[in-house]
């Protein structure tokens, strides 16, 4: 068989592979662009995912500073209540020892008679305030508790060098603290209320 005769089965062989070819490129380009399509949509749905949890992110990260800050003047705020009632106290402390004599024994009387339970108690002062405070109190303290129907037998015990006000109250092996310091230090509780009322009510 010669050249001549086998050139248009060749052509027809080829012209069929041609055929085959392109439609495997169109398919390729179709299968690319579905590929670069199917790539172009995960792109998009990622980049919109990086940008929705950022945009999240952002937002948690401004309200958790938002929550802090809130906390942080909380805080703070509630410090300088703190400190506020703090100086209170102590004004209060300064004041009862900076009271009259006068005011100061009719307190001093007021308290002991209120503390006092079987009328023979011990009663401790500072040195100070046994010395001018002297029998006389002592006397009228009894004779009151006598006018109440109680026992009038409360005596002074060794005065206490360590006490800058107020007094001590021993019956038998139970003795009270009723010091100025101590005393405001047992109405804390009580006058925290009323103090904040006063102070901080809107």
């Amino acid at each position: 068989m010669k050249m001549q005769e086998l050139q248009p089965l060749l052509d027809s062989i080829i012209e069929d592979a041609r055929k085959e070819a392109a439609q495997i490129r169109e398919k390729g380009r179709a299968e690319a662009e579905k590929l670069r399509a199917e790539y172009a949509e995960k792109a998009k749905r990622l980049r919109e995912e990086i940008i929705s949890r950022e945009q999240r992110q952002a937002a948690e990260e401004k309200n958790r500073r938002k929550i802090q800050a809130k906390m942080e003047a909380g805080r703070e705020l509630l410090a300088a209540k703190n400190r506020l009632v703090e100086e209170i106290f102590q004004a209060l402390k300064k004041r009862l020892a900076e009271m009259k004599d006068e005011d100061y024994r009719e307190l001093l009387q007021r308290l002991i008679l209120e503390a006092v339970e079987t009328g023979d108690e011990k009663l401790f002062f500072s040195i100070p305030d046994q010395r001018w405070l002297g029998e006389a109190f002592l006397a009228e303290l009894n004779r009151e508790l006598e006018k109440q129907g109680r026992k009038g037998a409360l005596s002074y015990g060794e005065a206490a060098a360590e006490l800058s006000g107020g007094f001590i109250l021993q019956r038998g092996k139970v003795v009270q603290n009723f010091s100025l310091e101590n005393l405001v230090e047992m109405k804390r509780d009580e006058l925290l209320p009323e103090i904040g009322r006063r102070l901080f009510a809107e």
